[in-house]
């Protein structure tokens, strides 16, 4: 707890904060625990699917199912990103999230997906559990560019465990 107090009373705390702007941080036990948070977050109910991609570490998967939404996964190229007609041709009645993961912090281009989410009243949630101060071709800070985005803090720092939601 010491080493995280200290993080966000340092620089590098503050760049992450500030990178969020406006929106509130909420520190979690665990990445796992944030996702689970979405569900509370959002006016989602049980059976809403989430558009993800196929490639995952699998405890996403665990808090989104534990949560009551179902998965439809979606296919992704050898980066781990997910393309706009990908996951139109995944969409349903019943599709609600669109989860981005950005695997390895390489940011996933969001602003096509972005906008068709916004068209489609789809909610945009980002997975920045390996992307902590990552920021996109446009300079823009991973986590900024969605409805909500989550945060795995031992993936990134050197603490025991910690998630924050955005």
């Amino acid at each position: 707890l010491q080493i995280l107090y200290s993080f966000f009373r340092s620089g590098e705390g503050e760049v992450f904060k500030a990178r969020l702007g406006h929106r509130r941080v909420t520190l979690t036990h665990s990445c796992r625990t944030a996702i689970a948070l979405i569900r509370r977050i959002l006016p989602l109910s049980n059976g809403d699917r989430v558009l993800m991609s196929a490639y995952h570490c699998g405890s996403e998967v665990d808090a989104l199912y534990a949560s009551g939404l179902d998965i439809d996964y979606v296919d992704c190229d050898r980066k781990g990103f997910i393309s706009l007609e990908a996951l139109k041709a995944a969409q349903t009645e019943k599709s609600r999230l669109v989860y981005i993961i950005h695997p390895f912090g390489w940011p996933q281009p969001l602003a096509e997906i972005r906008e068709w989410c916004r068209q489609e009243d789809l909610f945009l949630i980002e997975d920045c559990a390996l992307a902590l101060l990552s920021v996109d071709t446009q300079g823009n800070p991973v986590g900024s560019q969605s409805d909500i985005a989550v945060y795995s803090l031992p993936k990134c720092l050197p603490v025991p465990d910690g998630g924050a939601i955005s």
